[in-house]
């Protein structure tokens, strides 16, 4: 201990130099390691860039040049495909009274122009809207969804009355909100339940199913789908289920007048049928005369009539698909994923 005191300076100059060469050597060891990462990720860059070198096609000027003519067509294609996804036109809804009225007057606009265009609605209709007719509050977090089903119900409706169907008689679409989800029992005609709205988060759209029930003959039909295939709006024929109008509905083609438990009668489709070409001054045909016996030639003497066309009145199931592009709005880009939907 004497010789620490009379070298106490000494004793501390080597502590601070041992002090100092372990802190150089952490240091060392550190920086080495960075060094190493380092290195590490300059081979990486290094391979990379050897890769891109290497690729064909090669990004020099004249490629370039082909990849920004490449962006100038697909921007043009684009414009042109916009032009067949127009979004149907609606009114701008911010409230439950403004839906309300909105949903007012597309019904009456709908059955005046189904009237000008003599189509038979079945009574009190209410286009799968019954759930919010009966209501005076909806629900306000699926106001925007319900305004888009609503537009694109009063479309497609008006494709059916401009191609003169006879009778529309039904229309179903997704449930969308927490009141369409309580009247799916009490409104199982309004709605399509194995059916829902979907999204397809690649091209920010969206595709809204429905399913129009209506009466027709095989023109009325052509015309339909002709008008669907013409309108500028983005609307997909799904499936077309065609039956005889005076045949057992399916299971998935039942219509809203079967929910009563009651069929339509032939009978009646063909007065439909009738009426639109001009054909009932009488609702049934007079009864045939009754044949004098010993007059007239024997069933196997009358000559039998070439019958060239035998049009008889169809019930159709249209299934389509709406597609919208997603406006920024969080509501319509929480729908569930896009999938490819079950057929008919």
């Amino acid at each position: 201990m004497e010789w620490v005191k009379n070298n106490l300076q000494l004793v501390i100059g080597g502590a601070v130099a041992v002090a100092l060469l372990a802190g150089a050597g952490y240091y060392f060891y550190s920086r080495f390691a960075a060094d190493k990462e380092v290195e590490s990720e300059l081979a990486s860059s290094r391979d990379n860039l050897n890769m891109l070198l290497t690729q064909n096609p090669f990004p020099d000027e004249e490629n370039i040049v082909r990849v920004k003519a490449d962006q100038k067509r697909l921007q043009e294609f684009l414009r042109q495909a916009e032009q067949h996804f127009r979004p149907m036109p609606s009114e701008t809804v911010s409230n439950s009274a403004d839906f309300a009225a909105y949903l007012q007057r597309t019904l009456y606009r709908l059955e005046r122009a189904a009237k000008d265009a003599s189509v038979t609605l079945p009574t009190n209709f209410a286009f799968g809207f019954n759930a919010q007719k009966r209501l005076l509050q909806v629900d306000t977090n699926s106001l925007n969804l319900l305004t888009i089903q609503l537009s694109d119900v009063d479309t497609l409706c008006g494709l059916l009355f401009e191609s003169k169907v006879y009778e529309l008689m039904g229309v179903k679409r997704a449930a969308v909100s927490t009141n369409d989800q309580a009247a799916l029992t009490e409104y199982p005609q309004d709605y399509l339940s194995s059916r829902q709205v979907s999204t397809n988060e690649t091209v920010r759209a969206m595709a809204l199913p429905y399913e129009l029930t209506f009466r027709c003959s095989s023109p009325e039909l052509a015309g339909v789908l002709e008008a669907v295939a013409r309108a500028p709006h983005g609307i997909l024929v799904k499936a077309v289920r065609v039956e005889p109008a005076d045949a057992e509905p399916t299971e998935e083609g039942m219509d809203y007048r079967m929910a009563e438990g009651r069929a339509v009668p032939a009978e009646r489709s063909n007065f439909l049928m009738m009426r639109r070409y001009g054909l009932t001054e009488a609702r049934r045909p007079p009864p045939p005369p009754v044949p004098t016996p010993g007059f007239g030639p024997s069933p196997a003497q009358r000559p039998k009539a070439n019958v060239l066309v035998s049009e008889r009145p169809l019930r159709v199931s249209l299934m389509v698909h709406v597609v919208r592009f997603i406006p920024g709005n969080a509501e319509l880009a929480a729908a569930p994923p896009m999938a490819t939907a079950p057929q008919l």
